[in-house]
């Protein structure tokens, strides 16, 4: 059940939070990019912090780490309350259950004929959607892997999801330093054929360290793909239906990792 009320809730508040910064403050190209990828680092920073606070905490009590996101959620509701403030709703205030259906009915028909109009846009999700289905696998199954290569404790694995996120966060700095320099699209072509490689050697290698640097390699790459991909989308969408769109975008990757999931978990039964 808390799963379900997890995934419902970031659902509305991904899309929803994404498109009200981007239609509040205008930016495009460089300026779009550059702001996800500071968005991507200050989120991993928080990501250590709170893993390392409810690593802490789980030693002292179990319980307690659900206490400090509690508190912060409705400390979240209240600054949305506050600062998230849209002209365009508070004109429309009129709505009921039948008219919202309507509303989410006439969004979603819209949403896919822009998608179906924007051939950038097209090719953009498409391109989201393969990168989940090709490297879903790869997140669940890290750390049964790599756990696999090394007699030492779980531990390993807590310091493991540290290292990810530094790397995420190199992987940001590394695209506000220079890929800005070059063409969105040969940074978005080249990075995926190196994730390729990265993981296809890692897969093949049962040598420990060399395995984690691949992995750390492959996490710096993420860093520069997903500030890029969620730039780039966002140039090509109009700020009316933005969150819908957002949204889609969201959905067809879940939908690639759902897909890669089973059918990995299939193939992995037969030849394993």
């Amino acid at each position: 059940i808390a799963q379900l009320l997890w995934g419902a809730s970031f659902a509305f508040e991904s899309g929803a939070s994404q498109a009200w910064v981007i239609n509040k403050l205008q930016l495009k190209k460089e300026a779009l990019d550059k702001m996800f990828a500071q968005s991507q680092k200050i989120n991993s920073i928080s990501m250590i912090i709170g893993g390392l606070i409810g690593a802490y905490l789980a030693t002292k009590k179990l319980r307690y780490i659900w206490i400090l996101p509690i508190f912060l959620g409705l400390v979240y509701i209240l600054f949305v309350s506050i600062c998230v403030y849209d002209n365009k709703l508070v004109k429309n205030t009129k709505t009921d259950f039948i008219t919202g259906i309507s509303d989410l009915k006439k969004n979603t028909k819209l949403g896919f004929n822009t998608i179906k109009k924007t051939k950038p846009l097209k090719k953009l999700i498409i391109f989201n959607l393969v990168i989940s289905f090709s490297f879903s696998p790869l997140f669940v199954y890290w750390s049964p892997y790599i756990s696999s290569l090394t007699n030492e404790g779980i531990w390993i694995l807590g310091w493991m999801w540290v290292l990810i996120k530094v790397m995420n966060i190199i992987g940001n700095m590394v695209l506000d330093k220079y890929c800005f320099k070059i063409d969105r699209n040969r940074v978005l072509v080249s990075s995926l054929l190196i994730l390729s490689c990265v993981v296809t050697t890692a897969g093949m290698s049962d040598n420990f360290i060399y395995v984690v640097c691949m992995f750390l390699l492959f996490e710096l790459l993420l860093g520069i793909i997903k500030p890029i991909q969620r730039a780039y989308i966002n140039e090509y969408i109009v700020d009316d239906i933005r969150a819908t769109l957002v949204s889609f975008d969201s959905m067809f990757g879940r939908i690639g990792s759902f897909l890669s999931l089973i059918i990995m978990g299939y193939l992995g039964d037969i030849f394993s």
